[in-house]
């Protein structure tokens, strides 16, 4: 059973992704709120003229939580040393480095009319607080069958919840828009259980994606994406026809990104490492004016 502490929130379970369904918030970096001190004015300028220089770099603290199945099981609480892969501890550590090194080097996506290459300003890292004798593993928590999954950071932190669903697939939800505190991986264990197709890395992608739509992109096949035109193009993206027309629903067939030779992190793909600038642009200028507990400046000042 899955129960957050404090607010319930609703979690939309498709196939790769999930939204709310609704559409995206417009987002215009000339509107950021004052909190990220008094150099606000100079971020908004380096944002739009994409001057990574004068853009501040983000920590997500984030907590993953492994939920046993009564059938179908899940990682182990192995030894932290332990490098075999059923070991939750190694594990968790293989999917957080692999998702922080594609957002440390963003790369280029055929489909797109321009990207954004490099460092994406933000990673991922475990949040413990010591003085919680429950966390014994550091941010890492392991949930028995039929036991209440709690989050006992609250909105601390984003909760990365790993369930099975008894398929070898790579499926994933996020609790919706505006940087709420959840997103949910599905079938990694059955995965290392039974040798599917994908590893860590192709989680660590999941997880880009999902977070992606949390902190306020819509898939890029999505017909109103706000980079259409811009340097995007949906109809590429979709592939199979001219759009989709809901910001993370599910597609039910009548686009496959699959097959449209896209890299881009918001998309159906293999890789899932590329963002175009206007992606890029939105995805940070909604974290620089964004509240969220879980998001923390990675230095005191604006690195220059």
């Amino acid at each position: 059973m899955f129960r957050s502490i404090g607010m319930v929130l609703p979690v939309f379970v498709l196939v790769l992704s999930s939204c709310s369904r609704r559409t995206q918030r417009a987002v215009d970096p000339g509107k950021l709120q004052a909190v990220i001190g008094p150099d606000t004015a100079r971020i908004v300028q380096a944002i739009r003229e994409l001057d990574t220089a004068g853009v501040p770099h983000f920590w997500v603290d984030i907590n993953l939580h492994f939920v046993a199945h009564r059938e179908y099981g899940t990682f182990r609480r192995g030894a932290p040393g332990n490098e075999d892969v059923t070991n939750g501890l190694h594990w968790a550590r293989l999917l957080i480095n692999h998702a922080n090194w594609a957002l440390d080097s963003l790369g280029r996506s055929p489909s797109s009319l321009r990207d954004f290459e490099g460092d994406a300003h933000y990673n991922y890292r475990l949040y413990s607080d010591a003085g919680n004798l429950r966390d014994s593993f550091g941010g890492i928590w392991f949930w028995e069958p039929d036991q209440w999954v709690e989050f006992p950071y609250g909105e601390r932190v984003l909760n990365v919840v790993l369930v099975d669903d008894g398929k070898r697939m790579l499926n994933g939800s996020a609790c919706g828009f505006d940087f709420c505190n959840s997103v949910k991986l599905y079938g990694a264990w059955h995965n290392v259980r039974f040798e599917g197709k994908f590893g860590w890395w192709a989680f660590a992608s999941l997880l880009n994606h999902e977070t992606g739509h949390v902190f306020g992109l819509c898939h890029s096949f999505y017909c109103g994406n706000e980079c259409a035109g811009i340097d995007l193009d949906p109809a590429v993206e979709c592939h199979s026809g001219p759009c989709f027309d809901d910001c993370g629903g599910p597609n039910n067939g009548s686009c496959n990104n699959w097959l449209a030779n896209s890299n881009n992190m918001m998309g159906y793909n293999a890789n899932q490492n590329a963002l175009t600038p206007c992606q890029w642009q939105r995805l940070i200028g909604n974290m620089c004016r964004s509240k969220a507990f879980y998001l923390q400046k990675r230095t005191a000042e604006i690195l220059r």
